[in-house]
């Protein structure tokens, strides 16, 4: 074996894990609105559930959206229900289901690394806090349930043994993984056990073939019970979501998606995958983990999901996240071996830095620093109005000095070895840079964006004239949700031949211009956008033939 075995490893106690966990997930998760566009969107699905109770067909603002299976929206419905109330609203209470999500992808990864005699620390370090998912880890979607599947069925796929419970965790992180997000999770696990197949003996032997039987049999109901149920409601939204939205996306025909970034995933992993793509470098470098079988499916399972992202007509950094697992991992192979902490120091010296930096801005934003001189964090603020800027509270400062220094604190009294001293020296950093980010800096994001006080203005005039039906126009899925979410309107489309006789409508615009157009047979009667965004633009007009009192904006 070319690797120290975990036990060799400078071990902490499981409840400061769980400490530093929670220090991570919770803080910018609970006590903030929706944003757009992920967030908005899934939580006018979990809200249908809610109301409704259909967990067979998603549905958004009154119109079913195919692009999804139901599993997460169907955790946070209930998460909603059970936790929902005045102290917590529906979507704090919703997040709960990304709070599990990350906590079983994060189990899933540390059983993967000591599967494979990697450090299961370095590994669940590298994949909860790379660069890409920091933020991404506390927002309500969909991609941390196809994180949490994928690190079950690989926690299945390195067990040598094939044992009867590592093929419940593929069985079932595959079924999971294919009601997150559809055919892409599934897809790219089957075509990496097909190569194993191909490369390892092992797998070619009858033992192997009964734990894929056995594999199968326990992630059939998760693959056969909705999509059955969905066909028995509807024929029509079955096609649309198994071939629309899984085939359509993937070979670009239904011109749907996002267009992959510039670079392609190559340019997402060189900052998103953070700090652990160079260990993993090293490790193929130095480790001569290309002969090792026990790693063979997770650099197989990692080269899979690139290829089959790479060839996909749209492409996302949201897409990216499941090949953060088994680079986290591969960076967890490194022979971990006495040396100078000095690279570590360094390290945490530069992210120090940009924790001061963060503390600058925000300061300056408050007025506690009087100088030309803007911080770097405040151009991730708009543009708003002195009466929109958050008030200061003190117990945010505390909280966020207290973490930080307590980390910093506790890596300079750790003595771990080489690389592991590295990643907690990442820990304590990024950690100390999130707690300080969600407690100071995110409620002047906050304002600029959500929709909160849009939308309510748009309910106060609606409720004033009694209107009892709202049109819509480019109004993008998150928009409609929102409508939903706050002000209880469904608003019928015009584009699919809905709301046409409706007395209400509310347009988008792309710039405050466009929306002094004028709408034959209307009157503009509310205009507004979202604190400082110039981009959206939102006119809601109602028809001339009423006659409602109305107090306009």
């Amino acid at each position: 074996m070319y690797f120290n075995r975990p036990s060799e490893l400078s071990r902490l106690s499981p409840w400061f894990y769980l400490l530093v966990f929670l220090l991570f997930a919770v803080p910018g998760m609970i006590g903030r609105e929706p944003w757009k566009p992920d967030e908005a969107y899934t939580l006018g699905l979990v809200k249908h559930m809610v109301d409704t109770g259909d967990w067979v067909v998603p549905t958004l603002a009154g119109e079913p959206f195919m692009e999804k299976p139901p599993i997460f929206f169907m955790l946070a419905a209930a998460f909603a229900k059970c936790l929902g109330s005045s102290a917590l609203s529906l979507v704090d209470a919703a997040r709960f289901a990304s709070l599990v999500s990350l906590a079983l992808a994060a189990w899933g990864c540390a059983r993967v690394a000591r599967q494979v005699g990697a450090s299961s620390e370095i590994a669940v370090i590298g994949m909860l806090l790379a660069g890409g998912l920091i933020i991404n880890a506390h927002l309500l979607i969909t991609d941390l349930a196809l994180l949490a599947g994928t690190s079950l069925a690989l926690a299945g796929l390195t067990d040598r043994q094939f044992r009867k419970r590592s093929a419940a965790l593929l069985g079932v992180g595959a079924g999971i993984a294919f009601l997150s997000k559809g055919l892409l999770g599934p897809g790219v696990l089957a075509i990496t056990v097909l190569c194993l197949i191909a490369l390892d003996p092992d797998w070619r032997s009858r033992r192997a073939v009964n734990y894929l039987m056995l594999a199968a049999l326990f992630g059939a109901p998760l693959f056969i019970i909705w999509p059955c149920a969905l066909w028995l409601r509807s024929p029509e939204l079955f096609h649309q979501w198994f071939w629309v939205n899984n085939f359509g996306r993937f070979t670009g025909a239904q011109h749907l998606g996002p267009k992959p970034e510039k670079g392609g995933y190559w340019a997402i992993l060189a900052w998103a995958a953070l700090p652990a793509w160079p260990l993993a470098l090293i490790a193929a470098i130095r480790g001569r983990i290309w002969a090792n079988a026990e790693v063979r499916p997770v650099w197989l399972y990692l080269i899979v999901t690139f290829a089959v992202l790479s060839v996909a007509a749209d492409g996302r950094m949201l897409y990216a996240t499941p090949m953060f697992l088994p680079i986290a991992v591969l960076a967890g192979l490194n022979p971990v071996t006495p040396g100078k902490r000095t690279g570590a120091w360094v390290m945490l010296a530069v992210l120090l830095l940009l924790n001061g930096l963060l503390w600058y801005s925000v300061l300056h934003l408050h007025g506690a620093i009087a100088t030309e001189v803007k911080g770097p964090f405040e151009r991730m603020v708009v543009t708003m109005r002195p009466a929109d800027h958050p008030v200061w509270q003190t117990w945010r400062a505390v909280s966020a000095g207290v973490v930080s220094i307590g980390l910093i604190v506790w890596f300079a009294r750790d003595r771990s070895l080489g690389r592991l001293a590295f990643m907690r020296a990442w820990l304590a950093g990024m950690v100390g840079i999130w707690m300080s980010f969600a407690m100071l800096l995110l409620p002047w994001l906050a304002v600029g964006n959500d929709y909160k006080g849009m939308m309510l203005d748009v309910g106060r005039v609606l409720r004033e004239a009694h209107a009892t039906c709202l049109a819509s126009e480019r109004i993008g899925e998150p928009q409609r949700a929102l409508l939903d979410y706050y002000i209880g309107v469904l608003p019928q489309r015009l584009e699919v031949g809905r709301g046409q006789s409706c007395d209400w409508r509310i347009i988008q615009y792309e710039t405050p211009d466009r929306g002094k157009d004028v709408l034959p047979g209307f009157d503009r009667i509310w205009t507004g956008s979202r604190v400082g965004d110039q981009k959206e633009w939102f006119v809601l007009w109602r028809r001339q033939a009423l006659n409602a009192p109305v107090s306009p904006k």
